[in-house]
């Protein structure tokens, strides 16, 4: 039976074996990892940019360890190429960052001969990843509802009808704009409320309940995903 603990006892003079296999396992994990992102993300369609970006930062964080091995000063010259060279990342959702330094830690691990580490490591981001999923923390539940409407009557008469009809069928709901809108003597008030409805209410119920309300004109009803910034 293969035991990679002879591997690592290479570590200070890396043997062609030991270097395939910290290649090898590096793939493998990172694998793991970019299956566990496609199957857990909610995004409509998996960035394969992104995806070979998390195999190829791996195999170069590998490679990087595995050239430094124990010397200072190859460490101490890596610092400083990697002050000249400015590398920018745009990665706008904090989820796949995390996933970015997943694959990331990877490399290392492996580029180290800290392989354990790498595998219990991986096998456990993998694990409550998925578990995420089914908790109130998945990022299913980062949508919301916009609702835009004209109210054309008083507005301290009808507010108290609002409040009253938005308590009912959301969750949560805030008044996030209200605009004046004059022609001549005419005056309206365009209101619009940032809303997550119950969850046995759709949407359709909220609108022919809005309708129905006198002096309500104009009703739009759209559903956004919350960004998600850092």
């Amino acid at each position: 039976m293969f035991d990679h603990t002879q591997i690592q006892s290479f570590a200070d003079n890396p043997t062609n074996i030991g270097l395939f296999f910290a290649y090898l396992l590096t793939f493998v994990l990172v694998g793991l990892i970019s299956f566990t992102y496609e199957k857990t993300t909610k995004e409509v369609t998996t960035p394969g940019n992104f995806i070979q970006s998390l195999f190829l930062s791996a195999i170069v964080a590998c490679m990087i360890m595995l050239a430094i091995g124990d010397s200072v000063g190859r460490g101490i010259g890596l610092l400083g190429a990697m002050a000249i060279i400015r590398l920018r990342f745009n990665i706008n959702h904090p989820r796949n960052t995390i996933f970015m330094f997943a694959s990331f830690a990877v490399g290392i691990g492996c580029g180290v001969y800290g392989f354990n580490a790498a595998i219990i490591g991986t096998l456990a981001f993998c694990l409550i990843a998925f578990l995420f999923v089914i908790t109130p923390y998945s990022s299913a539940n980062n949508h919301f509802n916009v609702l835009r409407f004209i109210l054309k009557t008083n507005p301290q008469e009808a507010e108290a009808t609002i409040n009253q009809l938005l308590i009912k069928y959301c969750e949560k709901y805030i008044l996030f704009r209200l605009d004046l809108i004059t022609e001549g003597e005419k005056q309206e008030y365009e209101y619009q409320y940032k809303v997550i409805l119950k969850k046995d209410i759709k949407h359709f119920e909220v609108i022919n309940a809005m309708n129905s309300l006198q002096g309500v004109s104009k009703l739009r009803f759209s559903i956004k995903a919350e960004p998600e910034e850092v």
